[in-house]
């Protein structure tokens, strides 16, 4: 009996052994594993969120989650609106295709242009539009060869042309503009997608300050500004449907640096309280959600650079040890060590939650950007 008894506990000493092995192993390689790279094109690229400008501007390349292609290349396409009744005038794009539930499909023209980014919503391939020098805007519609001032038709008071309008909402059922801090919200016709102005309606945001500028939509009927006041910058939120506002709920005692990727800041006046390392934390501007990294060991001090769009992720420089993390709350992972020998990080940008597009300069002086996939 006795050696059976230990003929067992050999074999269960063993079978321990190799599982703390194999645990061992898993936990090295998960260590050593942050960044997978999906995809490298040659030269450089700017993102405006949404597609990978190259420098050129004859190509893009837009990022799909789904499917086999990583990266969908798009080149520019220039329309003469002569035609049109624009005499002399064009209209360059990309045209994405997307491919929505139960076999539905539509398609959008990304105007090249960057001044049309707040106008995506009423870009697509049956109507677009045409912003003028003077600020006029045309709604052109290709398969007619047809272009009209955008709110034509609207009620009475309404500029047709539209030309203090500084951008539409998502599905374009509201349109804004701003005089001082006069918010003016035009309604369009929700029967179609005319965008006959059927309602206007003015809101006042000098409570929150006495010079307020406009941030960006956030969906079909939020948006915000940024009012600077005595005590600051304060961001507010208008919500286009009712008129409400309410200032961000980041904590006003807080101290915040320069806003990065739009909607996110980085707090500045958090102190970790563990000697020799510290904790980088970075707020949304609007809800006050708040997210950090790790204990960083080694590191005295960091700059957030990027956040993803839910901001569970987020690039920071640690310049006193010349290096750049990829953080989430739990891990965080040197891009630098991703990178080849002679390659040095320009910056890098999230095209989706877990994946970033990294500029890179080699030591022959050419340039590529490299796709990572965020392996934690």
């Amino acid at each position: 009996m006795k050696k059976k008894h230990l003929a067992i506990l050999c074999v269960a000493f063993a079978l321990l052994l190799g599982l703390v092995g194999v645990i061992l192993h898993w936990a090295l390689r998960y260590a050593a594993t942050g960044l997978a790279p999906l995809k490298e094109l040659e030269g450089a690229y700017d993102y405006n969120g949404k597609l990978l400008l190259k420098e050129d501007g004859e190509t893009a390349y837009l990022y799909q989650p789904v499917g086999r292609a990583v990266l969908e290349e798009k080149k520019r396409i220039n329309l003469d609106l002569s035609p049109f009744g624009l005499e002399g005038k064009a209209f360059s794009y990309y045209r994405v295709d997307t491919q929505l539930d139960y076999g539905i499909s539509c398609t959008n023209f990304y105007p090249a242009d960057p001044a049309y980014e707040p106008f995506w919503p009423v870009c697509t391939a049956e109507k677009l539009i045409y912003l003028e020098e003077d600020g006029k805007k045309y709604r052109v519609l290709p398969a007619e060869k047809l272009s009209f001032p955008i709110f034509s038709d609207s009620v009475e008071g309404v500029d047709p042309y539209g030309t203090d309008v500084i951008a539409f909402s998502a599905n374009a059922s509201y349109a804004l503009s701003l005089e001082g801090e006069e918010v003016t919200v035009y309604r369009t016709d929700p029967m179609d997608d005319s965008l006959r102005v059927v309602e206007v309606k003015t809101y006042s945001l000098k409570k929150y300050g006495n010079s307020v500028r406009f941030g960006a939509f956030v969906g079909n009927t939020q948006a915000y500004f940024i009012a600077e006041g005595d005590e600051g910058e304060v961001y507010v939120a208008l919500d286009c449907a009712t008129g409400e506002t309410a200032a961000s709920l980041l904590d006003p005692k807080g101290d915040y640096g320069k806003t990065v990727d739009r909607l996110y800041a980085q707090r500045l006046d958090v102190k970790e309280e563990k000697e020799g390392a510290i904790r980088l934390f970075w707020s949304h501007l609007l809800l006050g959600t708040e997210h950090k990294s790790p204990r960083l060991e080694g590191y005295g001090s960091g700059e957030i650079l990027s956040v993803s769009p839910a901001g569970e992720y987020a690039v920071a420089s640690m310049k006193e040890k010349d290096d750049v993390l990829v953080l989430s709350e739990k891990r965080s992972f040197s891009l630098l060590s991703a990178l080849g020998e002679g390659e040095n990080f320009e910056k890098a940008v999230f095209v989706y939650e877990n994946v970033l597009a990294v500029s890179i300069a080699r030591a022959d002086g050419s340039r590529c950007l490299r796709l990572y996939k965020i392996c934690f």
